[in-house]
């Protein structure tokens, strides 16, 4: 039945966030501690979504008549990047410590109600 067609799909199911530590850089004006509280918040908000998503998708899982993974997929997409989007406003791109520290405080709290949804960390492959 396609009901057992989605749950099969859902079980090959992967989230994961990356971090592509090869390829990273920082400008010299923007190797601080702040700027780098300021990447570190952006990276958790990925993070955080990653596991809302987890969350979700163990929800369809359970649930008899589930919403679509499509569905569940795309409202994590779209939260995630308006989370970014306001961060990026009032912490003024980086520039706004006061803001950058309570985003910072504000998303690990959040992280850690999620923690149920945590994924061990995965080393790339070469």
């Amino acid at each position: 039945s396609s009901k057992n067609e989605a749950k099969y799909s859902l079980s090959n199911s992967y989230v994961v966030t990356v971090f592509d530590w090869r390829n990273s850089w920082v400008k010299p004006k923007m190797d601080s501690e702040i700027y780098l509280k300021y990447f570190q918040v952006l990276f958790d908000i990925g993070e955080l979504y990653s596991r809302k998503l987890r969350k979700s998708i163990k929800e369809i899982k359970d649930d008899p008549y589930p919403v679509s993974f499509n569905e569940k997929v795309n409202a994590a997409k779209i939260g995630q990047m308006d989370r970014v989007k306001q961060f990026k406003k009032e912490s003024k791109n980086g520039t706004f410590e006061i803001a950058i520290t309570r985003w910072y405080d504000n998303v690990k709290a959040e992280l850690t109600e999620l923690d149920a949804f945590k994924q061990p960390p995965v080393k790339a492959g070469k």
